[in-house]
């Protein structure tokens, strides 16, 4: 991210990867029966975080008066470590 265009020593650099995670036939079963809340807590249990980030982030925009959601986005940061983020917001 560019912090500063005049000095580029402020940029903040980050890397990582992802992995694809086969999802069982079970899971898969719940996940396609599931609502749309329920779904993104199926993904967390499985420890699928793009997935569970992906879902929940775009049923807040969806719905972005709904407490729950907002709830639900504060404990995932939390849950990871990303509590900061939620002072941003």
């Amino acid at each position: 991210m560019i912090c500063n265009n005049t000095d580029r020593l402020q940029d903040i650099v980050v890397s990582g990867w992802i992995r694809r995670t086969e999802v069982d036939q079970v899971l898969k079963n719940k996940i396609e029966t599931a609502t749309p809340l329920k779904r993104v807590l199926l993904y967390k249990e499985a420890g699928l975080w793009y997935e569970t980030i992906f879902n929940l982030a775009k049923l807040r925009r969806s719905q972005p008066n709904e407490p729950n959601l907002a709830a639900a986005w504060e404990e995932l940061l939390k849950s990871a470590g990303l509590s900061i983020i939620l002072d941003g917001e």
